[in-house]
């Protein structure tokens, strides 16, 4: 993905404290230290946690999971696990994705938080369609109908406009 620009540490904060949807986002480095968090998905994350390893990020039941996840990730055989987890708050989708520098080399890993929707089928495997197929099923659907291409902008996160 083409990344261009600076943000000063007050845009970076404002934009991951604006992120919609309830979703969040970790960061730990490649020895697997907690750099950074933000968002709904780590309400209740501690500050006390940035600093520390994943694993006193989590509870111990899990530990054996993170291990073979961040094996994965740096080994390179996964470049990104897609789990679903149920909790006291409902379900959440969990995407962990190796961070690796220009030349393959692992640097970290990226965790992002999604809240399910209680409608939507849990199983973590499938994504939702981009935005550029739901605009292309759009586009097809709007020629059959005689309609034109535009009629909706709506993602499958949004309401139609």
């Amino acid at each position: 993905m083409p990344v261009a620009g600076e943000l000063s540490q007050e845009l970076t904060e404002l934009l991951f404290a604006n992120i919609p949807l309830g979703i969040g986002f970790s960061v730990a480095d490649a020895q697997g230290i907690v750099r950074f968090w933000a968002g709904e998905g780590f309400s209740s994350c501690s500050p006390k946690l940035i600093g520390r390893s994943l694993y006193d990020a989590h509870p111990k039941r899990v530990h054996a999971a993170i291990e073979s996840l961040l094996a994965d990730l740096k080994s390179g055989r996964k470049d990104e696990v897609d789990t679903t987890e149920q909790n006291d708050s409902g379900a959440e989708r969990i995407i962990s994705t190796a961070l690796r520098a220009a030349d393959g080399t692992y640097r970290g890993v990226l965790e992002t938080v999604v809240p399910v929707a209680a409608a939507a089928p849990l199983g973590g495997r499938e994504r939702p369609p981009s935005r550029a197929a739901i605009a292309s099923q759009q586009r097809s659907a709007g020629s059959r109908a005689g309609q034109p291409a535009h009629s909706s902008t709506a993602t499958p996160f949004q309401k139609a406009t």
